[in-house]
Protein backbone atom coordinates (compact mmCIF):
# COMPACT_ATOMS: atom_id res chain seq x y z
CA UNK A 1 0.00 0.00 0.00
CA UNK A 2 1.15 3.58 -0.93
CA UNK A 3 0.39 5.74 1.24
CA UNK A 4 1.67 9.91 1.04
CA UNK A 5 4.04 8.64 -1.89
CA UNK A 6 5.94 5.90 0.74
CA UNK A 7 5.43 2.24 0.25
CA UNK A 8 4.43 0.18 3.21
CA UNK A 9 4.53 -3.41 3.31
CA UNK A 10 3.12 -3.47 6.90
CA UNK A 11 -0.26 -2.28 5.84
CA UNK A 12 -0.76 -4.53 2.82
CA UNK A 13 -0.04 -7.49 5.64
CA UNK A 14 -2.42 -5.98 7.92
CA UNK A 15 -5.05 -5.53 4.95
CA UNK A 16 -4.55 -9.36 3.86
CA UNK A 17 -5.66 -10.43 7.44
CA UNK A 18 -8.64 -8.80 8.00
CA UNK A 19 -11.69 -9.89 6.49
CA UNK A 20 -14.57 -8.50 4.58
CA UNK A 21 -14.03 -4.69 5.01
CA UNK A 22 -10.53 -4.38 5.35
CA UNK A 23 -9.02 -1.58 6.98
CA UNK A 24 -12.02 0.01 7.36
CA UNK A 25 -13.04 -2.23 9.91
CA UNK A 26 -10.54 -0.92 12.34
CA UNK A 27 -10.55 3.22 11.92
CA UNK A 28 -12.73 3.59 15.16
CA UNK A 29 -10.68 1.44 17.16
CA UNK A 30 -7.44 2.43 16.01
CA UNK A 31 -8.44 6.24 16.54
CA UNK A 32 -9.74 5.24 20.19
CA UNK A 33 -5.71 3.73 20.93
CA UNK A 34 -4.00 6.49 19.59
CA UNK A 35 -5.88 9.20 21.71
CA UNK A 36 -5.59 6.94 24.40
CA UNK A 37 -1.54 6.85 23.97
CA UNK A 38 -1.57 10.63 23.10
CA UNK A 39 -3.19 11.16 26.78
CA UNK A 40 -1.11 8.84 28.57
CA UNK A 41 2.65 9.38 26.45
CA UNK A 42 3.95 12.53 26.66
CA UNK A 43 4.21 14.55 23.61
CA UNK A 44 7.13 16.47 22.31
CA UNK A 45 6.01 20.45 22.41
CA UNK A 46 6.56 20.51 19.22
CA UNK A 47 3.79 18.10 18.24
CA UNK A 48 1.38 20.43 21.12
CA UNK A 49 2.16 23.07 19.52
CA UNK A 50 0.96 21.66 16.22
CA UNK A 51 -2.04 20.26 17.90
CA UNK A 52 -2.78 23.08 19.52
CA UNK A 53 -2.43 25.61 16.30
CA UNK A 54 -4.70 23.06 14.48
CA UNK A 55 -7.50 22.86 17.09
CA UNK A 56 -7.30 27.34 17.02
CA UNK A 57 -7.67 27.37 13.21
CA UNK A 58 -10.08 24.65 12.83
CA UNK A 59 -12.13 26.58 15.97
CA UNK A 60 -12.05 29.99 13.62
CA UNK A 61 -13.40 28.12 10.46
CA UNK A 62 -16.28 27.11 12.76
CA UNK A 63 -16.75 30.58 13.67
CA UNK A 64 -16.20 32.51 10.64
CA UNK A 65 -18.80 29.73 8.72
CA UNK A 66 -21.27 30.32 11.40
CA UNK A 67 -20.87 34.04 11.23
CA UNK A 68 -21.60 34.20 7.88
CA UNK A 69 -25.02 31.63 7.97
CA UNK A 70 -27.88 33.54 6.55
CA UNK A 71 -30.59 31.60 8.67
CA UNK A 72 -30.35 28.53 11.50
CA UNK A 73 -30.58 25.62 9.95
CA UNK A 74 -34.14 23.53 10.13
CA UNK A 75 -33.36 19.61 11.14
CA UNK A 76 -37.03 17.71 10.69
CA UNK A 77 -38.56 16.73 14.06
CA UNK A 78 -40.50 13.86 13.93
Amino acid sequence: MVLFGVDLPLLDKISEKIPSKGLQSIGAPAFIVAVMAMMILPLPSAVLDLLFSFNITLGLMVLIASMYTKRALTLPVK
